[in-house]
C-alpha cells in the first residue's frame, strides 16, 4: 500500500530562493537528505512515479498549481516521522512506496486552512481515478502548538492541541475558517504546519472511524498520532470516468499532431541525467570540458554507452540533427531510442562549439516537526 505522504522540508531540497507552496514528487527513489551531520543511516524510499503522474496530473486539471521535482534528498520531516512508523531494513529498505507532497509553510505568504483543505479534497478525486487496483494510506505530519524563535520560544498549548484533533476528526470544516494568524496565537507561529493535517483530512470522507489517538508534550513540540479509517460510499454515477475525462481535456487531439511529443513527466524523469548534462552546458567551465576532453565529464555525469554516443554525435553533427533519435521507439516513425530528454537546445553546440474506482484512501497523521 503506497503513503501519500504530507510533510514539510526545513530548507534542506527547497530553499527560499525558490520556494514553492505545493511540490510533488515525481520520481521513483528518494534518498535521505545531508541536514549538516551527515545523512542518517537510513535506506532510500522508494516512489511510485505513476501513480504520482497521475495524481499531478489531477491536481492541476482542478487547477491546482503544482510543482513537481524528481532526483531530491529529503530531510527528517519525511523520513523522521516515516522512521517511527514503519519498521525498515538496511538490506531490504522500507516496506512500501511513498509519493512526497511537500507544503511550502515556513516562507510566508503560505497557503491557508482552507487551501490545504481542498487540496485534500482534489487529491481524493486524483487517488480514486488511479486506473490500478491499489489501496493508499495518506499520511500527514506536522508538529502541534510550538513555537521556536522569538520571545515566544517554547510556547506550547495542550488544551488547543486537544481541541484541535478533536475538530480535525469531527468537524473539519470550521477548522478552515480559522486564519494563520489565529492559528499562531493558539498555537504558536511554527504551529501553522497544522495546516497539512487537513490536507489527509479533505482526502477523506466525512465520516470516519478514529482507531487511535494519542498526544504527548517531550520538550518543544506537541506530537500527536492518529489514525482514521474511512467511510465513503460510492455513487450509483460512474463519477471516476467523468474526472478521467476532465483530466485528459486540455491535451486531448494533440496526439493527431505529426511531429509533435509533448514533453511529459514520463519523458521528464526518463531523460533527467541527460537533461542535466545538456543544462549545465550554461556553464562556461562544462562547456569548454564538453569541447576539450567530452569522455571524462560524460563518466562524471554517470551517462549510458548509448547517451554518450548520442552526445558524442551532437558535437559533431549539431544538436538538431538527432534529437529525433531520443524519443521512444515508435514515436518518430522510424524507430527511435529510448531515451528521452527534450531539453535538447540548438544553441549548446554553438555555445560549447516520454486508485481504482474501488479503492478508497486510508488516513493516517503523525504529528512531529
Amino acid at each position: 500500500m503506497p503513503l501519500v505522504y504530507i510533510f514539510n522540508d526545513h530548507v534542506t531540497a527547497f530553499f527560499f530562493d525558490h520556494y514553492s507552496t505545493f511540490t510533488l514528487g515525481i520520481d521513483s527513489q528518494y534518498d535521505v537528505a545531508d541536514e549538516g551531520g551527515g545523512p542518517r543511516c537510513l535506506p532510500p524510499v522508494q516512489g511510485n512515479a505513476a501513480l504520482s503522474r497521475h495524481i499531478g496530473a489531477s491536481l492541476m486539471a482542478d487547477e491546482f498549481d503544482m510543482s513537481f521535482f524528481m532526483d531530491k534528498k529529503l530531510d527528517h520531516g519525511l523520513f523522521s516521522p516515516l522512521s517511527a512508523l514503519l519498521p525498515w531494513d538496511e538490506a531490504q529498505g522500507w516496506p512500501t512506496a511513498v509519493i512526497p507532497l511537500q507544503i511550502g509553510v515556513l516562507q510566508f505568504p503560505v497557503p491557508s486552512a482552507r487551501r490545504c483543505y481542498k487540496l485534500g479534497q482534489a487529491l481524493r478525486r486524483a487517488i480514486e481515478s488511479f486506473p490500478e487496483d491499489i489501496n493508499v494510506a495518506i499520511v500527514a505530519t506536522g508538529g502541534l502548538s510550538h513555537q521556536v524563535h522569538g520571545e515566544r520560544c517554547g510556547f506550547n498549548n495542550p488544551d488547543w492541541d486537544a481541541q484541535f484533533v478533536d475538530m480535525l476528526v469531527n468537524d473539519p470544516e470550521k477548522l478552515t475558517e480559522m486564519t494563520l494568524g489565529e492559528y499562531a496565537e493558539l498555537g504558536g507561529m511554527e504551529e501553522a504546519e497544522v495546516i497539512m493535517w487537513l490536507v489527509m483530512r479533505g482526502a477523506l470522507s466525512a465520516n470516519v472511524t478514529g482507531t487511535w489517538r494519542d498526544y504527548y508534550l517531550p520538550s518543544m513540540t506537541g506530537i500527536a498520532t492518529l489514525i482514521l479509517e474511512n467511510n465513503a460510499r460510492l455513487p450509483p454515477v460512474d463519477t471516476l470516468t467523468h474526472h478521467r475525462q476532465h483530466m485528459a481535456q486540455q491535451l486531448a487531439g494533440v496526439e493527431k499532431l505529426p511531429g509533435t511529443y509533448p514533453f511529459t513527466h514520463e519523458r521528464s524523469l526518463n531523460g533527467l541525467r541527460l537533461n542535466r548534462f545538456l543544462h549545465r552546458l550554461i556553464e562556461p567551465a562544462w562547456r569548454e570540458r564538453f569541447l576539450q576532453s567530452p569522455q571524462s565529464l560524460y563518466a562524471e555525469a554517470g551517462l549510458s554507452e548509448e547517451e554518450q554516443q548520442l552526445l558524442q554525435r551532437a558535437r559533431l553533427a549539431g544538436i538538431n540533427s538527432v534529437w529525433r533519435q531520443l524519443l521512444p521507439a515508435g514515436e518518430n516513425g522510424r524507430g527511435g531510442r529510448r531515451i528521452q530528454p527534450a531539453y535538447l537546445r540548438r544553441d549548446a553546440r554553438a555555445d560549447a562549439g516520454g486508485v481504482s474506482a474501488n479503492a478508497q484512501p486510508a488516513g493516517n497523521l503523525f504529528g512531529g516537526g
